[in-house]
């Protein structure tokens, strides 16, 4: 009998064994299908769009399934790129900030509908008609009255956060507090002052000890000194071709916009955001985290606190990108899949931020979602291509104006057969032209995305096409000038 028992248990144990070497190569065969696909989708976008440097983490069901860095930062200091190279952030910063002041509101130090006033009491804006106090809520959702209508100004970047916020005094508001959704990255630093001022803690301490600590995110930072040695270049895109560019830290907008972190710390933060916890420690209750992840008068969707809600898919998703001169990122959530992508890019462009990078992070998601999806199936932009066209097309008219411009003679005989009007119409046209497209960019960036642009960052974001306006404009003038001496 005995004999029998040990027989019938040694097959038990061949059968569930081949059973879990079956699981397990289905489970190992399922996630380098996912890693393929991604290394593929990923080399892609980096060949076809020229990307000198990206770092990209993915999470499924509250674990890392893919992290993995790519090329190197262009340059006289090369600094080859992965899961652990810290890159701005950007304005995934403001949500390390909403999490700050959530918790204090949750240990009841700060309320929500207070006014700013109570915690700065030296803060006041010139609200001319409007009537009500900006809340704490109200710089949470952007929905301060606070604009770049009103307030435009770049500040030295070794100002602290009090400093720039004191230089917002006397700002006129755009619109009621509360009324409607302005995007104004101020609001973000003032939050970051309030921590200072409830915490009794610098902001850096604060986020270190009470968020950095607990995701463990070791190779996140705050400070300038620190952030200066270990980040590699950032590059500006000049038609398509990386230009490498320092990019100056500003203190004053660290809470809104200067973190520096890794793809792996980032997986840690993603993990919590979606779950709640991250190794069983929890930063905030489920509820706050959850309001956290609501828009304004709880809205499908809209700007919640440091997160834009939105759809894609036809699932709800919770996402930031993070913009500066020479860098940019993304993070992206879809909660019903448990799905999640950290993208880190140590490169910035106007075009390649709201097209390639948001593509990119749409074909990673769509193979987390379905990993049998067929590479086919997966649209992609060449973005290179188009601007090496349009480098083209900018040569091409540059040597135009050139020869227009050293024979005027023959413009000249071709005037004697011309009406007064179409001669001052063609000189009107080499004078206003070039430059009125120039001064048409920022009012299109306002159009599009209710933002206020000024030249510079215009110029950093689109080198190659604002380089080729600017010359552009400075031979057409010529043409018009010398066009009138010789009318």
């Amino acid at each position: 009998m005995r004999k029998i028992f040990v027989f019938i248990l040694l097959i038990l144990l061949i059968i569930s064994g081949g059973i879990f070497y079956q699981n397990f190569n289905s489970i190992v065969s399922a996630n380098d299908n996912i890693n393929n696909k991604l290394d593929l989708v990923i080399n892609n976008a980096i060949e076809k769009n020229r990307i000198p440097g990206i770092a990209v983490s993915a999470v499924k069901d509250g674990k890392v399934i893919y992290s993995k860095g790519f090329e190197k930062s262009i340059g006289d200091n090369e600094i080859e790129i992965t899961p652990d190279t810290p890159l701005y952030i950007g304005s995934i910063s403001k949500s390390f900030t909403s999490l700050a002041i959530m918790q204090l509101v949750e240990e009841e130090k700060i309320n929500l509908d207070d006014p700013v006033g109570k915690y700065l009491s030296f803060f006041d804006v010139d609200k001319i008609n409007f009537e009500g106090e900006i809340t704490i809520r109200h710089l949470l959702h952007h929905r301060s009255g606070m604009t770049e209508e009103e307030y435009l100004t770049s500040l030295p970047g070794n100002l602290s956060i009090e400093e720039g916020v004191k230089d917002l005094q006397g700002m006129k508001l755009s619109f009621q507090p509360g009324e409607k959704f302005n995007y104004f990255n101020p609001n973000y630093n003032i939050l970051g002052l309030i921590v200072e001022k409830v915490s009794n803690q610098s902001y850096e301490n604060y986020i270190k000890e009470n968020i950095l600590d607990p995701l463990e995110m070791k190779n996140t930072y705050l400070n300038k000194e620190v952030i200066e040695e270990k980040i590699p270049e950032g590059h500006l895109s000049f038609f398509s071709f990386p230009i490498k560019k320092e990019e100056e830290f500003k203190q004053h907008s660290l809470p809104s916009g200067f973190i520096i972190s890794t793809a792996n710390d980032m997986a840690n933060y993603l993990i919590f955001q979606q779950t709640g916890e991250y190794k069983g420690k929890q930063l905030i209750s489920s509820e706050y985290l959850k309001e956290m992840h609501t828009p304004w008068n709880n809205e499908e969707t809209g700007y919640a606190m440091g997160w834009n809600i939105g759809e894609k898919f036809d699932y709800k998703i919770i996402e930031h990108g993070g913009s500066l001169y020479s860098y940019s990122a993304n993070m992206t959530m879809i909660p019903e899949k448990n799905t999640g992508v950290i993208l880190l890019i140590n490169q910035n462009h106007f075009v390649y931020n709201i097209i390639s990078n948001n593509q990119l992070v749409d074909n990673i998601l769509k193979i987390l979602i379905n990993p049998n999806i067929e590479i086919d199936e997966i649209d992609f932009i060449p973005l290179g291509p188009i601007f090496l066209v349009l480098a083209l097309i900018a040569i091409l008219t540059i040597i135009k104006d050139i020869y227009q411009l050293f024979n005027l003679n023959k413009w000249k005989k071709k005037i004697e057969e011309k009406t007064k009007f179409k001669i001052y119409f063609d000189i009107i046209s080499d004078l206003l032209m070039p430059s009125s497209l120039i001064i048409i960019i920022p009012f299109i960036f306002d159009m599009v995305f209710n933002r206020k642009m000024s030249f510079l960052p215009a110029f950093y974001l689109m080198p190659g096409v604002v380089s080729w306006l600017i010359l552009s404009s400075i031979l057409n003038v010529g043409k018009g000038i010398l066009k009138i001496l010789k009318k």
